[in-house]
């Protein structure tokens, strides 16, 4: 999501500003951007993308894969909207997402770095998966009929004339989250095994109220309301058709009045919504109490408990003697680097880390982090760190590896201190290189981003000679064995099952996360064969190898929290499944979307222009009337593609004095701020009647301009200003005005500068 209208930032000359934050809460959307690239910008028929001048290979695949998009969207729910719309194409993050508005125009976002892991990790293609959605959001928010598309026609995009965008989250993002699954080939989340596995546990622990949902609180799970809101959709369109959705959003888009939820459903279903939620939470619980039997019927194989559990935990690594280290995130600190020692429940915070940060343990304690930071002031992409627990004074160190280095998944290769990681790139490429153990000896790569694969995780076995790397190529998943002298790559496996958390044993054996039987479970391989380790009713959600003596560190899914765990399975002599390894290629890779007899052409790609998206949208009159004196005008404001520019204009006339009255404000790049206003009060009046005039007035103008210098981080910012400020008061006697008999002579004089 973005937020509407535009944020200026007011301070002195010369203040330092410190402005803390936890995770993503930090960065906004238009901080992802780095204006200073090389932009450019290419059309088709309905959009227009634009670039870095790095990604214009994979802005074609973005343009093809938009206009599929839109044409299955704009006919389902029956609406095209006017004018073309800006897809933006994030290069320099390396998280997956996207975001959509339809103010002041409408603008997608699409960041090209694919998943490695989590519910947006499935068969499909990540481009298809993310431009449908944010297109679907597009489609679903401009659309308006009855007074809305009058009030629009008549003021521009004004966010009430938007009644698409004034209700619950849950229901935005639920019919967008449902849309995936128009393909029917089950490739969306709706179907995915997270998804599944979460609903699980929510029904174990009791289903979220209508209200809980309406309120959109800091409750758990976290994703919500993509989940509830897309099993909603999916009972109304196997309930009422399937067209059910669409049925909804037209009655709907003809509400001036908004957060009419409650009777948002009635005209499709013959009941308001507070039935209607009844009805299909019954269905819910019938159809996951049907799914589940089987899986339920047996008893869970998934160890102990280590602690209480927590709000997130984003990386688990297990160390030879049973210690476990973990990234644990309470959800009201900043997430921290955990130590739970064997035999003991208490934690030991080493060191702070930041969300998403994944974690490799060497034989000698030292723990590598990969986790994100901001580059440059604008880009998020990950780095390298290394945590000693004589690093530093107190409690052991952290030290960075790499800077802007992007590398997304890491192993330790050796005592040395040699590393081996995945690299991504500026198209969402990943590439494998080896990172000497002493700064500044050059980096060799092993294996380039050239052949089609999308490398999620990486494990180096203990003698360093050899990895094991998991990649996703055309909808399925392959083990690979990667020998580290020669470069040589061997697939050991493939299916179409999603795999995370990559780990090789003392034997070579290779152990991941995989969703086969559609539950995310451990599982082993060795002599050609899979073997499961664990059998969880929800899921197990993170893995981090094994101890010497065969003790399993993970974590699983509990009352949307995730329980940290140790499971040893050194005696365990009977196997749960077992299946025979293929190397295959699976032949026939999964549409999301409908293909495309002919790839849709780009026109010729030009420099980035702002000015067609920094056209005024929208507008709203202006009126003020006080003693005597009448102002009218207006108010526009603006910003382009890139968010480079943003504006705010509310010019006013005031028409018995003639005076030109208002405000300005202009920001460039989130860093320089300019504004002006001049406003007019009156301090003495006559009466005259019926009416009263102005005698004498006074008139401000004030003039701001501040420019900073940003230094930006994952969990907190400063920034040092410079700026100058001007401020002009003025005293005007307006003249010919007869008061107790005298006329006055008008007259300015300057009071105040």
């Amino acid at each position: 999501m973005t937020t509407f209208g535009a944020r200026w930032c007011l301070v002195a000359c010369c203040t330092l500003l410190a402005l803390a934050g936890l995770g993503w809460a930090s960065p906004a959307p238009a901080q992802f951007l780095d204006p200073g690239r090389n932009w450019r910008t290419a059309e088709t028929p309905n959009f227009r993308i634009h670039s870095e001048d790095e990604a214009h290979v994979t802005a074609r695949r973005v343009g093809d894969i938009a206009e599929r998009a839109f044409a299955l969207m704009t006919r389902e729910l029956d609406w095209t909207p006017r004018a073309k719309v800006d897809v933006v194409m994030y290069s320099g993050v390396d998280l997956s997402n996207g975001f959509a508005t339809p103010i002041p125009f409408n603008l997608s976002g699409i960041f090209i770095t694919a998943p490695r892991d989590g519910e947006l990790l499935d068969r499909a293609e990540w481009l298809e998966l993310v431009i449908l959605h944010e297109l679907t959001h597009i489609v679903h928010l401009d659309k308006a009929s009855s007074a809305p598309a009058v009030f629009r026609y008549l003021f521009g995009r004004n966010i009430w004339t938007f009644p698409n965008v004034l209700q619950p989250t849950w229901l935005v993002e639920g019919l967008t989250t449902h849309s995936e699954s128009r393909a029917g080939n089950r490739l969306d989340r709706l179907h995915s095994p997270a998804f599944e596995a979460q609903m699980r546990d929510e029904r174990r622990r009791g289903f979220l109220t209508l209200a809980q949902l309406n309120a959109n609180g800091r409750t758990l799970p976290l994703n919500r309301n993509y989940l509830y809101g897309a099993y909603f959709f999916e009972y109304l369109t196997r309930t009422y058709g399937r067209d059910a959705a669409a049925r909804m959003v037209m009655w709907y888009s003809r509400q001036l009045l908004p957060f009419r939820v409650h009777n948002s459903t009635y005209e499709l279903t013959k009941q308001q919504m507070d039935a209607v939620w009844r009805d299909f939470i019954n269905d819910l619980t019938q159809q996951i109490d049907a799914h589940s039997a089987t899986l339920l019927a047996a008893p869970e194989r998934l160890g102990e408990t280590l602690a209480q559990p927590q709000w997130s935990i984003d990386g688990v690594a297990m160390a030879a003697n049973g210690d476990v280290y973990a990234v644990v995130d309470d959800g009201i600190g900043a997430p921290a680097l955990t130590r739970y020692r064997r035999g003991s429940n208490r934690p030991e915070p080493l060191t702070t880390a930041h969300r998403g940060a994944r974690i490799n343990l060497r034989s000698d304690g030292a723990v590598l982090i990969a986790q994100p930071e901001v580059c440059s002031g604008y880009e998020v992409l990950y780095d390298l760190y290394r945590w000693t627990a004589d690093g530093g004074l107190i409690g052991g160190g952290t030290k960075r590896m790499t800077h802007c280095g992007r590398y997304i998944r890491a192993a330790w290769q050796g005592k040395d201190g040699s590393v081996v990681a995945i690299r991504n790139d500026r198209n969402g490429v990943t590439s494998v290189a080896l990172l000497p153990a002493r700064p500044g000896d050059p980096t060799r790569t092993l294996i380039a981003g050239n052949d089609g694969r999308q490398r999620l995780d990486i494990a180096v076995s203990q003698d360093g000679r050899t990895a094991a790397l998991l990649a996703k190529r055309a909808g399925s998943f392959e083990l690979v064995r990667l020998d580290l002298v020669s470069g040589a790559q061997t697939i050991l496996h493939t299916d179409s099952d999603p795999k995370t958390d990559l780990h090789m044993a003392a034997d070579s054996a290779i152990l991941f996360i995989a969703t086969a039987g559609g539950v995310p479970n451990i599982w082993r391989f060795a002599d050609a064969r899979l073997t499961r380790l664990t059998h969880a009713h929800t899921a197990v959600t993170q893995f981090g190898g094994m101890s010497a003596d065969g003790t399993l560190g993970l974590t699983t899914l509990e009352t949307g929290r995730q329980q940290l765990r140790s499971l040893n399975i050194a005696g365990s002599s009977v196997a749960l499944e077992t299946r025979a390894a293929s190397p295959q290629q699976i032949s026939s890779p999964p549409n999301l979307l409908p293909p495309s007899p002919t790839p849709v052409a780009l026109d010729a790609e030009r420099g980035y222009n702002p000015l067609p998206s920094l056209l005024p949208r929208s507008w709203w009159p202006l009126f003020g009337s006080e003693s005597g004196t009448t102002s009218i005008g207006a108010t526009i404001f603006g910003s382009d593609a890139l968010d480079m520019h943003r504006y705010l204009l509310s010019p006013l006339y005031e028409v018995t004095q003639g005076e030109v009255l208002g405000a300005a404000e202009y920001a460039y790049r989130n860093r320089h701020f300019f504004s002006v206003d001049r406003e007019l009060n009156v301090r003495r009046t006559t009466d005259t009647g019926s009416n009263e005039d102005p005698v004498e007035y006074g008139r401000r103008t004030n003039a701001q301009w501040v420019s900073l210098a940003r230094a930006v981080r994952i969990e907190r910012e400063a920034a040092l200003g410079v700026g100058a400020a001007m401020s002009r008061r003025e005293g005007v006697i307006v003249d010919g005005v007869v008061v107790n008999g005298v006329r006055s002579t008008g007259s300015t004089r300057r009071e105040e500068d």
